[in-house]
């Protein structure tokens, strides 16, 4: 029973641990990982920076809008990762899937 408290607080503090984001982005991001709760997008005008080693995990099905300037700058060694959270059974876990926007250009 101890064993699945703690692995329960492991994943609690694990969710805690990501930033959330929802709404207009600009500046710089990451690297880190990020909790994407509601639409995100960057405004007419505006650009957003994402480092190598940033991770977006999507909680529900929110896109993410391009009208300004996006900057992309992961490597194949030090991606940016965008995944969807999956749930099971009440666990959460990460599903790791290729980030290929609609345009279909990848993003390494």
């Amino acid at each position: 029973m101890k064993q699945i408290w703690t692995i329960l607080l492991m994943l609690a503090l694990a969710q805690a641990s990501f930033g959330q984001l929802s709404g207009a982005l600009s500046g710089t991001l990451g690297p880190g990982a990020y909790h994407v709760v509601g639409i995100i997008h960057v405004d007419f005008g505006d650009s957003l920076r994402v480092m190598p080693g940033t991770t977006f995990v999507f909680d529900g099905p929110y896109p993410f809008r391009i009208y300004g300037t996006l900057l992309a700058e992961g490597t194949e060694s030090n991606s940016i990762v965008l995944q969807p959270q999956v749930r099971v059974i009440g666990k959460v876990c990460a599903s790791r899937l290729p980030a290929v926007p609609e345009a279909g250009l990848p993003i390494a």
